[in-house]
């Protein structure tokens, strides 16, 4: 496989992975940003702010604003001022949104059964662990390059 291949490989992944929550989604009038924010949440509940999701999603600041807006108008998420910062607000999903979050659950659990289809588990595991050294080498590359902003 060329680089070519291998950027357009994990567009590709990107892109079912979305396909797939639009479709498990679509009925829960929720826009795709909207899912990604409840998606970030549910399984990061201790990186649970504004900058944490922009971070770490890489999505831009105002769109997850707004995004944020929309589900706290909409009963799904709450802002709650952080104790030991008030220039902190920190996110919590409310119990309205867990149907929304085992819809969340389950296109996950799509999204791996169709992407290590044909994997041993032995396979998936060695996938898991060189993935883990590359997404270490972008964090420290994408930090330093934040360095020279």
């Amino acid at each position: 496989m060329d680089r070519q291949e291998y950027v357009m490989g994990i567009r590709g992944m990107i892109r079912l992975y979305e396909v797939i929550l639009e479709n498990r989604c679509r009925d829960l009038g929720l826009n795709l940003l909207e899912l990604n924010i409840l998606n970030f949440l549910f399984y990061n509940p201790e990186k649970n702010t504004a900058s944490d999701i922009v971070e770490y999603r890489m999505l831009p600041k105002a769109n997850v604003s707004k995004g944020i807006d929309s589900l706290v108008r909409k009963g799904y998420v709450r802002r709650e001022e952080d104790a030991s910062d008030r220039r902190r607000t920190n996110l919590y999903l409310l119990p309205a949104a867990e149907p929304i979050t085992q819809a969340i659950d389950g296109a996950r659990t799509e999204y791996f059964e169709k992407l290590f289809n044909g994997f041993t588990e032995d396979e998936r595991q060695e996938y898991f662990r060189l993935g883990e050294k590359v997404n270490c080498n972008v964090r420290q590359l994408l930090k330093e390059g934040s360095k020279g902003k």
